[in-house]
């Protein structure tokens, strides 16, 4: 049963960023991590404090895979081993540890779970990761705001026509009905009668207006996965991860994944821009709604259009609350909104 945030996995970093040489510091779930690589080129993530004098490890420098404390020099080795004390002559008298957590490399991320209940929860799947045709974009991005709310802002269809207008929609009144069934900890949203309404690149996508194929996904407790097939079997999807640093800050993991045929090796430099430019526009508003939030409140005002965010939600509270969300009912639900 996973009724904690700390039961799940979460990406600390792409496996590019840790070399060798590289110590990283990171924080997910309020915890303060070191990461750094052992003798055999593991990944390791532990608690970032030296057992010593409470030094902040990640200060320190790593050579064949031992880990230096800057303050007095401790040693840390595989599993977060202290393998020698200098100001004792390198020799040791106690089996010490660090806390170390369990780490996982997965399709170029590394991941770390903070508590491990038993079960054999595995890191999501990246679907598209270097299958053939496909090319994959990676971005990283750093919003002041509550996973929650990212994750919401994530699998939001009306948002687009205003803070993306003209990029990725306009506010042209298109009815778009979704479907949206709830179960075992996911929300899954089939959308039916989009065609035209893809912003400044409708030309490119989408010129003969045919209907659009658009799913919307969310994992509990922070992946959405969003997927849009065009004609001539193009393909689209958005896959992101969000980490909880803390409560009002969210380190996002966004996997562009696309395959437009005999143009994909060609056009990755724009989707990058453009996904940036996208999430850029997110992190302002997103970063503004809880500035708001923090001096007003977080009351908000639902609406039949926000049925898909309400079934997301109480996901995410049952996890504040220390309860299974898998056990809170199936729900299905159709709504049509404008946009």
């Amino acid at each position: 049963m996973t009724t904690d945030f700390k039961h799940f996995w979460y990406i600390v970093a792409e496996s590019h960023e840790l070399t060798k040489n590289i110590v990283l510091s990171r924080q997910v779930c309020d915890e303060w991590l070191v990461c750094y690589r052992d003798s055999q080129g593991k990944a390791t993530v532990m608690r970032d404090r030296c057992l010593h004098r409470c030094g902040k490890l990640s200060d320190g420098s790593v050579s064949q895979g031992i880990l230096k404390c800057s303050y007095h020099g401790w040693l840390y080795g595989e599993a977060g081993k202290v393998v020698a004390i200098p100001s004792m002559g390198n020799t040791m008298t106690d089996n010490l540890k660090g806390r170390t957590y369990l780490t996982r490399e997965q399709e170029g991320y590394i991941y770390v779970r903070l508590m491990d209940n038993g079960d054999d929860l595995q890191p999501f799947a990246m679907p598209y990761y270097q299958k053939s045709g496909w090319k994959n974009i990676r971005l990283q991005n750093d919003f002041q705001n509550t996973l929650s709310n990212c994750v919401e802002n994530f699998i939001d269809i009306p948002h687009t026509a205003f803070v993306h207008k003209g990029i990725f929609r306009s506010s042209r009144n298109e009815a778009i009905r979704a479907e949206i069934k709830r179960m075992n900890g996911q929300v899954h949203v089939t959308y039916a009668n989009e065609k035209q309404n893809l912003g400044s690149f409708n030309w490119f996508l989408n010129p003969r207006g045919r209907p659009i194929v658009h799913t919307d996904s969310y994992f509990m407790p922070n992946i959405t996965f969003v997927s849009y097939s065009l004609e001539s079997k193009w393909q689209y999807v958005i896959t992101s991860q969000s980490v909880p640093v803390s409560a009002e800050h969210t380190k996002v993991y966004t996997e562009i994944s696309f395959r437009f045929g005999l143009l994909t090796p060609f056009i990755g430099w724009l989707v990058k821009r453009q996904g940036q430019k996208v999430i850029d526009q997110d992190i302002q508003v997103l970063n503004q709604q809880m500035r708001v939030i923090k001096k007003y409140g977080s009351h908000f005002y639902d609406t039949p259009c926000d049925t898909i965010h309400t079934s997301v939600s109480e996901i995410i509270n049952a996890l504040y609350a220390k309860q299974d969300p898998t056990l809170l009912p199936d729900q299905r639900h159709e709504v049509t909104f404008r946009v």
